[in-house]
């Protein structure tokens, strides 16, 4: 199942690439189905997502790949910058400040 998964993903992220979002979208909904904690799906998911000018419905998946993978550097980022993006200004401060602790 696992290289299902991650044959999904790279079908996913070659859509993506290509500007094909509905597609990527699709694919990565797909995943999500799946795995609904896979860290890279849900964060593509919200990159698209916010893109597209939805940045409220971008939040939870930012979020969901920050906690499923809280090393990454990129997750913390966009989930902040998600915060500020949809005026949340003071839990943006908060989350900034645990990623200082991590």
């Amino acid at each position: 199942m696992t290289n299902s998964i991650d044959e999904e993903f790279q079908n996913a992220l070659e859509e993506h690439k290509k500007g094909n979002q509905q597609n990527a979208s699709r694919l990565y909904q797909g995943i999500l189905n799946i795995a609904p904690l896979h860290p890279d799906a849900n964060h593509n998911l919200g990159l698209i997502l916010e893109t597209n000018g939805e940045a409220k419905l971008a939040l939870p998946f930012f979020k969901n790949a920050l906690e499923a993978s809280p090393s990454t550097e990129l997750f913390w980022l966009s989930y902040i910058n998600s915060l500020i993006e949809n005026q949340d200004i003071s839990n943006a401060f908060e989350v900034i400040e645990q990623s200082r602790q991590k």
